[in-house]
């Protein structure tokens, strides 16, 4: 998935035929399985369009000991940002942003909401996963957001990882939400049952 992804990009930078054209061209030849990790439509369309842009040396974005530090770790009052990162030689690395204040939020819900995109996920990542809470007068609010590498398959044991790491935080020690409302992917359902087993999961096409 992650050579085929190189490859729709390298096309954009080539820049020869339709972006509908290259997507056909990187589908080619894989299995079911592939092709739903390979991502919508959508997804590799916005692939296609970092690839036209060229604005970074893709290589180098996957292979450098990148360390997430200064301004990629805290707020602008200094505060602590960055929740996790599992380091650049993880070949499924996590980065996971949630300062104290959005854990505390998180600690206080008993409602969620969660989804995962491919689209917007910057490079070298290949695909963002937030939780946000609900708070006074039924608003949402992000309580973090996760990026993740390439090498993301959506399978439950991912979002378990995820999971057990944002709960070995002492502010969520007994959090136990009762609702979650999600889209029709399976295997995050899974993780959340798994770990709350009476919540009720709701879902809904966002």
């Amino acid at each position: 998935v992650k050579e085929r992804r190189h490859q729709l990009r390298e096309l954009a930078q080539i820049g020869t035929g339709r972006p509908r054209t290259a997507i056909i061209t990187a589908r080619t030849g894989l299995s079911a399985s592939e092709l739903k990790a390979l991502g919508t439509d959508d997804t590799l369309r916005s692939v296609y369009r970092r690839g036209k842009r060229n604005d970074l040396d893709e290589t180098a974005a996957n292979t450098a000991p990148f360390v997430y530090q200064g301004s990629m770790s805290e707020t602008e009052g200094k505060l602590r940002y960055l929740f996790h990162d599992s380091g650049a030689t993880d070949p499924k690395r996590i980065v996971i942003y949630a300062s104290d204040t959005q854990l505390e939020m998180l600690s206080k819900s008993t409602r969620i909401s969660y989804d995962g995109t491919f689209a917007s996920a910057p490079d070298p990542y290949g695909s963002v996963f937030s939780i946000h809470c609900e708070v006074l007068s039924r608003r949402s609010i992000p309580s973090g957001s996760r990026c993740l590498h390439d090498g993301w398959l959506r399978k439950q044991q991912e979002y378990r990882r995820i999971l057990d790491l944002i709960l070995q935080s002492p502010i969520l020690a007994t959090w136990a939400p009762i609702e979650a409302h999600c889209d029709f992917e399976q295997a995050s359902r899974l993780a959340f049952r798994y770990y709350f087993p009476r919540i009720a999961i709701r879902i809904c096409l966002f």
